[in-house]
């Protein structure tokens, strides 16, 4: 699907014209159409929209305007470092961290959210945990966009700590050690 910007002050309209580009491109079950958003409330908003006008919303990749530009820039002169700060490296480093911070007292109820019934010790591999570490890895890349100077302040062991995720910071400093790099 080729690159196609539209304008409007009408939520509707546009996802009017979203549905209609979609639809005259046909379904390619390999392809997912990609469509820059600026916030997550408005990717829930088209995916329900279009879950309304399709019936199911699926295989439709929603990305931030600077994800998609940092893509096309990889696609015209690819890095050969490691992106150890992009999503999956940042979900398996925060992965690879959680075993040796549950123990700690703030980090209870992760402690909690992975113990099975009838087990005493959290159960660290597996889906459950690796879908955790996606989700928090996706709070820490979004506070990289939104909160990089709380993010600083946690790194150098002050600031405040989230208000009902006390685990955060100690979380932070932890998977910025396992990847041994500047954030971006």
């Amino acid at each position: 699907m080729p690159l196609r910007v539209t304008k409007s002050n009408r939520a509707e309209v546009l996802l009017g014209v979203l549905c209609d580009e979609l639809q005259r491109a046909g379904f390619d079950p390999f392809v997912a159409p990609t469509v820059v958003i600026g916030a997550d409330g408005v990717r829930r908003w088209l995916a329900h929209g279009l879950s309304e006008r399709f019936g199911v919303c699926a295989q439709v990749r929603f990305v931030y305007p600077g994800r998609l530009a940092h893509e096309a820039l990889d696609l015209l002169a690819p890095d050969p470092s490691p992106a150890p700060w992009r999503d999956e490296a940042l979900a398996w480093a925060v992965l690879a961290a959680l075993p040796s911070l549950l123990n700690q007292g703030d980090f209870g109820p992760l402690r909690s959210y992975l113990t099975e019934p009838g087990r005493d010790d959290p159960h660290v591999d597996g889906l459950k945990p690796y879908l955790l570490a996606r989700e928090l890895a996706d709070v820490l890349r979004r506070a990289q966009v939104f909160r990089p100077e709380l993010l600083a302040a946690w790194a150098r062991g002050e600031g405040p700590p989230e208000r009902g995720a006390p685990w955060l910071p100690a979380l932070w400093r932890a998977v910025r050690a396992r990847l041994a790099a500047r954030p971006p």
